[in-house]
């Protein structure tokens, strides 16, 4: 970033006024062959807004958006959110997979209102067929809290159903992200029935120590974790956003940087989210998949072999 680049990013994170910030919006373009339509991944165009001190998102702005849920007779409910990233795989918190029991998990896609379904775009429920946990999964400092869930047939993709891109690894520190959920929207509130969205900048580990040692939570910060908020808050993930995506347009394609892992209390100053920083994870992801997850030729380009990723498969339930 130049001067005033760099300028007008530490306005912004420490701002606690919303900024109308936008892309123009198109309809649905119709879909000929979902043979191929995992290969066009992260194409949807997407409406920068500003959840916590975020907005609603509009039928079909995340169409990789899914709701973790669990079998509550006589209906299923929103758990945790979770990332479409093929036909038959999603991604989200292993926090958030260990929760639930497998033949109580239901993961819904192409859902946006979650109490009042779309006729015009139906989602569709999903059992799961498998559970794998990064191997490496630490229930207490977070680290590897991703898992991969396999569903029981491939979802029907649609024009509010596709998969995200994986991120490459590179330097994302000093740029924005956007997340979205059915979480909370204020801490020990109600949850949100509309999906939501949030548009937060990603701070370097440096920079999140300190504010947590100014908020005396003095923290180490992980090299697992993108750190994400505003200095005075305002703007966060909540409880029920864990397992979500935070997602960075690369190249013209959606693609999916981190997952919703943690935080201390929702939109504090001092206090920002953490999610995990998924390409860290690609090489276990394609294991855990068999190659199924595409990753387009700018990750390739992107991607780096100096950062190292555990390669060993994960352990399933």
């Amino acid at each position: 970033m130049n001067a005033s680049e760099k300028a007008e990013f530490r306005n912004l994170t420490t701002s606690t006024q919303e900024e109308e910030l936008s892309l123009p919006w198109s309809p649905f373009t119709s879909i000929a062959n979902n043979a191929r339509l995992s290969k066009v991944c992260g194409t949807t165009p997407l409406l920068w807004e500003r959840i916590v001190g975020g907005s609603e998102a509009q039928t079909g702005e995340f169409p990789w958006m899914a709701s973790l849920r669990k079998l509550e007779q006589p209906k299923s409910v929103h758990k945790c959110g979770a990332t479409l990233l093929h036909s038959q795989w999603v991604i989200t918190a292993a926090h958030c997979a260990f929760r639930i029991r497998k033949r109580l998990m239901v993961v819904r896609l192409g859902g946006f209102d979650l109490d009042n379904p779309d006729a015009s775009f139906p989602s569709v429920d999903s059992r799961v067929a498998k559970i794998y946990i990064h191997p490496e999964f630490n229930g207490v400092t977070f680290e590897g809290d991703l898992a991969l869930l396999k569903l029981a047939d491939p979802v029907p993709l649609a024009p509010h159903i596709l998969p995200i891109c994986l991120a490459p690894v590179q330097n994302y520190y000093g740029t924005f992200a956007t997340v979205a959920g059915w979480g909370v929207t204020q801490t020990g509130g109600n949850a949100s029935s509309i999906l939501r969205k949030v548009h937060l900048p990603l701070i370097n580990t440096t920079e999140c120590e300190h504010w947590l040692d100014v908020a005396g939570r003095h923290q180490d910060v992980e090299p697992d974790f993108i750190c994400a908020g505003y200095k005075q808050g305002g703007r966060d993930t909540c409880q029920g956003d864990s397992g979500g995506p935070m997602i960075q347009e690369i190249e013209g394609r959606w693609s999916l940087i981190g997952v919703v892992s943690w935080g201390m209390g929702c939109a504090k100053p001092n206090l920002p989210g953490f999610s995990v920083f998924v390409p860290k994870y690609a090489e276990w992801i394609k294991t855990a998949t068999n190659g199924d997850v595409y990753l387009p030729e700018f990750y390739q380009k992107s991607s780096t072999s100096s950062h190292r990723v555990s390669s060993r498969l994960p352990f399933a339930r």
